[in-house]
């Protein structure tokens, strides 16, 4: 099915204009549209005036008997052949409304170019990404962070990241909290990386995307939007996210906006080690890139470590771990990188093979210990460590497993 836009149809013997909007086919079939009826002629014949807007309702394009009556209604309001001008245009509006979009012949090309980032490595410029992970532990402010960075843009930002050349516009989309909260962490992210202000667009939102579909893009196309963050997926969906019909018509939505989008997700709770995105494997189905957020912070403090794993990724390798650490005051979010091998609680996030080497940054240890440390079994240790025997970066000494020395390799 093609993307609900706005048909316009001219009767220039009559002057008068027909603009169709919010087009919208049920599952019956029935298209509806709101449809609004302008014309240019000031009189009629008697020298009564007419207003420019002659009829402004919504409307059943699919309905023959809405035709007939409609007709029947607008005769004596405005001098026309209704029956014929209404049929034709539900006709045409149905016909262009099931074309879809233009087929277009994909061959080797040297003009292609690949994939553009707006924010290397986390956001792909007209791509969906969904940032993930459990509650509370600061998806919205980071959310927050990466809007800041793409619409000042932040060129010589120290967080790692590489930026458009141009300013990106940003459209938050906030189903959770409300204004005051994003404007407080706004400002205090600004004063604690120490950087101007950057407008963020931000709108309140209540009902799912897909019954506000045609807000939104109009609100888009008015402000050249080059970044939707959408918080969050649960409230955003007008069904229960555990069914593919929630995944079917949120995508629908989704791909109507053309324009990246960074959608916050939760986790779910089946298993620990290995979570996943809340809802229908749909969800990360239709995501070009997924990053899973983790935190550890101790209680009573004012800091925390926060860390970013790439979980999927369509148009590129899987990126390394991002590592960031954030320190809270009233008045403001400063937030540095960091090294998530070094920081007990993220590192279990990494592969076997990246935490065996973090451990091993520390001392030597057996496969015992190493077992015993990171909770997995002797076996899937001596695996992964032989694979980094292999490649040069572990040695065996005896029973220990080391880091690579001078001293060469024993054992």
């Amino acid at each position: 099915m093609s993307q609900p836009k706005p048909f316009t149809y001219v009767w220039q013997q009559e002057e008068l204009t027909i603009h169709l909007a919010k087009l919208r086919e049920n599952r019956d079939g029935d298209l509806k549209a709101e449809m609004e009826i302008t014309t240019t002629r000031r009189h009629d014949q008697a020298g009564n005036q007419y207003q420019p807007i002659i009829y402004d309702a919504k409307f059943n394009l699919s309905s023959n008997r809405a035709r007939l009556q409609f007709a029947k209604e607008m005769l004596p309001i405005y001098e026309a052949d209704w029956e014929q001008i209404i049929s034709e245009v539900c006709q045409r509006a149905k016909r262009e409304f099931r074309e879809g979009e233009p087929v277009v012949e994909i061959s080797i090309s040297e003009g292609v170019n690949p994939p553009k980032y707006l924010l290397k490595p986390l956001l792909l410029e007209n791509r969906p990404m969904v940032l993930y992970g459990d509650s509370g532990i600061g998806k919205s402010n980071f959310a927050l962070l990466l809007s800041l960075c793409v619409s000042l843009p932040w060129h010589d930002n120290y967080l790692g990241f590489e930026v458009n050349e141009h300013r990106i516009a940003v459209l938050y989309l906030d189903y959770e909290t409300e204004t005051d909260d994003i404007q407080w962490n706004v400002d205090r992210l600004i004063r604690g990386l120490d950087i101007i202000e950057a407008p963020i667009l931000y709108r309140r939102c209540v009902f799912p995307l897909c019954d506000e579909i045609d807000e939104i893009k109009d609100i888009i196309t008015e402000n050249n939007i080059g970044l939707v963050i959408i918080d969050s997926l649960l409230m955003a969906c007008s069904a229960d996210l555990n069914t593919s019909e929630a995944a079917r018509q949120f995508n629908k939505a989704l791909r109507q906006l053309r324009a990246a989008t960074l959608i916050i997700a939760h986790t779910s709770k089946q298993d620990e080690k290995a979570k996943t995105i809340y809802g229908s494997a749909f969800f990360k189905a239709i995501a070009r890139s997924v990053w899973e957020m983790r935190q550890t912070q101790e209680v009573g403090e004012d800091t925390l470590d926060l860390a970013l794993f790439n979980r999927k990724a369509n148009l590129s390798r899987l990126h390394k771990p991002l590592g960031f650490h954030l320190t809270f005051t009233d008045n403001a979010i400063s937030v540095r990188t960091t090294d998530i091998r070094a920081v007990e609680g993220l590192r279990q996030g990494l592969t076997t093979q990246a935490q065996i080497l973090a451990i091993l940054r520390e001392g030597r240890m057996s496969t015992a210990q190493l077992a015993e440390e990171m909770g997995i079994t002797p076996n899937a240790i001596n695996v992964a460590a032989s694979r980094l025997r292999k490649g040069g970066k572990v040695q065996k000494r005896g029973d220990d497993w080391e880091l690579p020395s001078d001293k060469g390799e024993g054992g």
